[in-house]
């Protein structure tokens, strides 16, 4: 018992010092590691029983609490990011509703636009997976429907290109 109440003092000690690790992952896998182990190790004398535990829980609790500090970290990133995302759609979708474009240097003016937008969206870091798939769609079609307004613009000058020249 008093060799099991050692390494488990040693093991406390190396879990304090796994504290200081910036790494995510290699925290987590870590304190995973180091929890089997100290389900391995065997019983300690009575006395030190609640002292070693009590040390333990802490110093494991200050890592999973570093843990959880970086992933809510990360999910005030990916509602930023969505909320620039959904911007950049209502700006395309703004763009769209206004056509109003009749000439092709306005096209050209309009498309430049568009164009500074996927650019922008790719700058962005990600959302959450299931936002991000729905967001990227909302912006793929309205980025279809500038550019198919485009398409039929253009399609219309041609026809008239190509009367003229049969004229």
């Amino acid at each position: 018992m008093r060799k099991n109440t050692a390494l488990k003092q040693a093991l406390i000690a190396d879990v304090e010092s796994l504290s200081q690790k910036d790494s995510v992952k290699e925290l987590e896998h870590a304190v995973k590691e180091y929890q089997e182990k100290w389900h391995q190790i065997g019983p300690v004398v009575r006395e030190e029983w609640e002292a070693i535990r009590d040390r333990f829980s802490v110093a494991t609790r200050i890592i999973y609490d570093k843990i959880h500090e970086h992933y809510k970290a990360r999910r005030g990133e990916h509602e930023v990011n969505l909320q620039a995302k959904q911007a950049l759609v209502e700006k395309v979708n703004a763009l769209t509703a206004e056509l109003a474009a009749t000439s092709t240097k306005e096209w050209k003016t309009l498309t430049d636009q568009v164009i500074e937008f996927q650019n922008a969206w790719k700058t962005i870091g990600f959302a959450t997976k299931k936002d991000n798939e729905r967001i990227w769609k909302e912006f793929r079609a309205a980025c279809n429907v500038f550019f198919d307004a485009k398409k039929s613009f253009f399609d219309k000058m041609k026809d008239q290109f190509k009367e003229v020249r049969d004229k």
